[in-house]
């Protein structure tokens, strides 16, 4: 099925295709479609309330808050989940995508080679217009200038809610601006009551720093990310460099 799809817009405009297979399925990706893999992408998850997690397994409120409530002290006194950004930063969150994110994907996409295109198009109908999940999302400012972007979203996993962070974008040197963005996410999942805070990152992403510093660690859970190529214009070499791809849960459509 993968070959035929991917077969039937290649006539088109379509130059690259990439997916997330589980791990059978990646092998047929790469043995008979032709993909190739990019990299095992990591899952970077930040506790926020162990007890809850810990209830959940096994139903046992007084042992979970015996174990979990001073695990959970000690790890919030490490990593506060007030923001930790510059002074001059504004998060702001807001009903629906700004047009002027057009501004902001113009003057940051060349910093990253390869991603999919975020303007105000393409995020309005993957998060606005989604007809089955809805979402958070949250605006960074300096002033009056749109320099930064977080999406939340939520999923359930073994009867724990986890908060996802679906995408994050702003200047990969704006290192205020991303751990702002990242700790508001986080903040907005407690006040939800959410369990976990997720987030998948390529391992070079410029990122993945700031998501380290506000107590993301990574568990065994990874996505196979392949790639194929249908252009003889586009570089294999470039498409291969981790470094140079910036990809989140809003790439998938799984979440």
């Amino acid at each position: 099925r993968a070959r035929s799809v991917f077969d039937a817009t290649s006539y088109g405009e379509v130059n690259l295709g990439y997916a997330f297979p589980n791990n059978p399925s990646s092998r047929g990706h790469v043995n008979h479609v032709d993909f190739s893999v990019l990299e095992k992408l990591k899952t970077w998850v930040s506790p926020i309330n162990i007890a809850g997690a810990l209830n959940s397994r096994i139903r046992n409120r007084v042992i979970s808050n015996t174990v979990g409530k001073p695990i959970q002290f000690l790890f919030n006194a490490f990593y506060p989940l007030h923001m930790r950004g510059d002074a001059d930063i504004q998060i702001e969150e807001a009903p629906r995508i700004p047009k002027e994110v057009d501004n902001l994907f113009g003057t940051c996409t060349t910093r990253f080679q390869n991603l999919v295109i975020r303007d105000h198009e393409y995020l309005k109908w993957r998060y606005e217009d989604h007809p089955t999940h809805s979402y958070r999302i949250f605006l960074g400012y300096r002033g009056d200038i749109l320099l930064g972007y977080c999406v939340c979203g939520s999923a359930v996993r073994k009867g724990i809610e986890i908060g996802l962070i679906m995408d994050l974008f702003s200047d990969p040197d704006d290192k205020g601006m991303a751990k702002s963005l990242i700790g508001r996410a986080v903040e907005y999942m407690a006040e939800q009551n959410m369990m976990l805070a997720a987030c998948i990152l390529a391992s070079k992403s410029p990122f993945l720093r700031q998501l380290k510093s506000l107590g993301f660690i990574c568990p065994a859970k990874t996505f196979t990310y392949v790639i194929r190529s249908n252009s003889d214009e586009l570089d294999p070499g470039t498409l291969r460099h981790v470094r140079d791809w910036h990809i989140t849960f809003g790439d998938a459509d799984f979440v």
